[in-house]
């Protein structure tokens, strides 16, 4: 696993946290923000980065859990700090 990477989510925007993996694990770093949302974009596809946070599915690991992330294809990972600004370490597999 590459050395990990920490990332800081400016609040009410999408921030790219991973570019080009198929696998990897999330962790909540900074819990200050109310909810944390991610998605991603395949990059085969070429869609452009989000902007709308209704893109956005929860992320509702804290603590000692990581969230997994896993894509059949290249993708780069979006994150969205809701309520303040906050802070994930990203681990690429």
């Amino acid at each position: 696993m590459a050395d990990p990477n920490f990332v800081v989510c400016t609040l009410n925007t999408w921030v790219q946290v991973a570019e080009g993996i198929t696998s990897g694990k999330l962790w909540i770093v900074d819990t200050s923000p109310d909810n944390y949302l991610y998605t991603y974009r395949d990059q085969a596809v070429g869609s452009p980065a989000p902007t709308d946070p209704a893109e956005g599915t929860p992320i509702s690991q804290r603590g000692e859990d990581a969230f997994v992330l896993s894509f059949a294809a290249l993708s780069d990972v979006y994150i969205y700090a809701i309520g303040a600004a906050g802070r994930v370490r990203v681990d690429i597999a």
